[in-house]
């Protein structure tokens, strides 16, 4: 009988463990999808940021050419 209650005692502890590190794997899981979300969101607002000061630079120099375009007709 002894046997048998240590059995049932070991087994439960396994599992106190095993639910302990399934709750630890699942927080960890959590955290690294939110940090890739929040970097990729930063880079996608980088990304719109650099592709409209590359829009402005350009409808800058497009508007110089024609003048300078204007200026030898």
């Amino acid at each position: 009988m002894r046997g048998l209650m240590t059995k049932v005692l070991e087994e439960t502890k396994e599992r106190e463990t095993a639910v302990e590190a399934h709750g630890k794997l699942e927080t960890e899981i959590e955290n690294l999808t939110s940090s890739l979300f929040t970097e990729a969101n930063r880079m996608v607002a980088v990304e719109r940021f650099a592709r409209s000061r590359a829009e402005e630079k350009m409808r800058s120099l497009e508007e110089s050419a024609a003048e300078i375009g204007r200026a030898h007709v």
